[in-house]
């Protein structure tokens, strides 16, 4: 491209504070803040961007001065998104695991304050087996302007009340990812969520996680260790895919169906009307896709007149060909 004559118009410099901020945003925060020096207009826009971007995968710690900084002199500027990434070497750590995790909330807690809509954090682990996350400490998310929620690669728990989500009437959409969901956490609630999905996620095998999300459009819980959540009613649900790879739900004694042992955990959980049931197909039985799959010997039980209000497409599917065959051809043909 010819080099623009001399004394030519500058485009740029004819755009509004507000357009200049925008763009930036798209930047990584330190690319930013180097235009600082690009000339004396330049020299504070960067406080006022839009979005905030840490997304190059370094350390929590060798993060830390640069973002304590910037958010400092940043002030009290609104944030439109705010995107975390940072990578944690099992093999290698500068600083202890509890400083990282105070730093984490504490830029976590700087953007909710700031009316953030879109956050992300992502901590991915490296290593040769991934043992740790990161602790969001005492987070409870009060937020009226959050609108979507990506957590990935840390630790959420009733006490911190990190996954209680009433105090969010703007949330719409909430991604999980390979967290780990602490044993005293008892439910995922939100009256105003519609998107949700939990993927490669840890649970409890003691303690099983209720989903309150009554308005929830979209439902995807994929391939998650532990007890499988009990899944509260959704009215309003559209679509839901549910894979369950590695469940702890199968019965202590082996049994494919017909277990009377009342005192087995798997078999005989409680639901809402305190009657032992099936956790996953009552609370999607409004849906109008559903695929389902679960792993061999899994408890997924419900007497059938409670499947008469599935619609249209379904699929469902067994590592239990035999047993269940009978009751699939049956299902696929409602």
């Amino acid at each position: 491209m010819a080099a623009p004559a001399a004394g030519g118009a500058d485009h740029i410099s004819a755009l509004p504070d507000g357009v200049l901020q925008h763009v930036l945003g798209f930047l990584e925060a330190d690319e930013a803040v180097r235009t600082s020096v690009l000339a004396r207009r330049w020299r504070c826009l960067w406080r006022f961007m839009a979005a905030l971007r840490v997304t190059r995968g370094g350390t929590v710690s060798s993060s830390r001065n640069f973002l304590d900084h910037l958010l400092d002199l940043r002030g009290r500027s609104a944030l439109d998104a705010c995107l975390f990434r940072f990578t944690y070497d099992i093999g290698y750590c500068d600083s202890p695991p509890g400083d990282d995790d105070t730093c984490l909330n504490r830029w976590i807690r700087h953007a909710l304050s700031q009316g953030v809509q879109e956050l992300s954090v992502d901590v991915q682990v490296e290593g040769p087996k991934k043992f740790r996350w990161f602790l969001l400490d005492n987070l409870h998310v009060v937020s009226q302007s959050l609108a979507k929620l990506r957590l990935e690669g840390v630790v959420l728990d009733l006490q911190s009340n990190s996954l209680d989500f009433s105090s969010c009437p703007a949330l719409k959409e909430l991604n999980l990812t390979d967290c780990y969901v602490m044993d005293d956490t008892d439910c995922i609630s939100s009256t105003s969520l519609a998107c949700l999905s939990i993927h490669e996620c840890f649970f409890s095998h003691d303690r099983v996680v209720r989903l309150s999300t009554p308005n929830l459009i979209s439902l995807q819980v994929t391939h998650c260790t532990g007890l499988t959540p009990i899944i509260g009613f959704m009215p309003a649900l559209v679509t839901a895919r549910v894979i369950f790879s590695n469940s702890s739900d199968s019965c202590i004694h082996g049994d494919p169906g017909y277990c009377v042992d009342a005192s087995c955990t798997w078999c005989y959980r409680r639901v809402d009307d305190g009657s032992a049931g099936c956790v996953i197909l009552r609370g999607v039985s409004a849906a109008t896709s559903l695929e389902l799959i679960s792993a061999p010997r899994m408890v997924l039980f419900l007497p059938f007149k409670c499947f008469n209000t599935f619609n249209r497409a379904l699929y469902f599917d067994y590592y239990y060909p035999l047993f269940f065959l009978p009751f699939y051809i049956w299902f696929r043909h409602r």
